[in-house]
């Protein structure tokens, strides 16, 4: 795997949503990139290969559907896994707009991974020593 595709993109208006994934993803040899909203977000991918990008439903600015569905356009191969902590129906409509995966909140760092891995991501080989 090289270091550019060992990054994971997050995107979440809460900093403490961000640095608990952040934290969890690093222990599993992962790069984390943090935004703390959708703008923007989908540019960025035109220059960085991430292997996913987890992003948050409701955020202020520019809201998680509508970064998800931007994201698709521009990187539609690169696995995004949507999560909320308010509402089953808004990972509904984020799957139909181009979430590969959901989660609602709270889940674990766990059941993150999972969702990585069926979307392909290679989990188990970022595992830092």
């Amino acid at each position: 795997m090289t270091p550019s595709n060992r990054s994971i993109l997050v995107i979440d208006d809460d900093a403490e949503m961000r640095l608990m994934l952040r934290r969890g993803l690093e222990c599993l040899g992962f790069h984390v990139i943090e935004a703390a909203s959708g703008i923007g977000c989908a540019e960025s991918l035109r220059e960085r290969d991430v292997a996913a990008v987890v992003c948050d439903i409701f955020m202020p600015r520019k809201e998680g559907i509508a970064t998800i569905a931007d994201i698709k356009a521009v990187a539609p191969s690169v696995p995004v896994i949507a999560i909320s902590g308010i509402s089953h129906s808004a990972l509904d409509i984020a799957r139909s707009s181009g979430a590969d995966r959901t989660l609602m909140k709270p889940f674990t760092i766990g059941q993150l991974c999972q969702a990585m891995a069926s979307c392909g991501v290679d989990v188990a080989s970022n595992a830092t020593p």
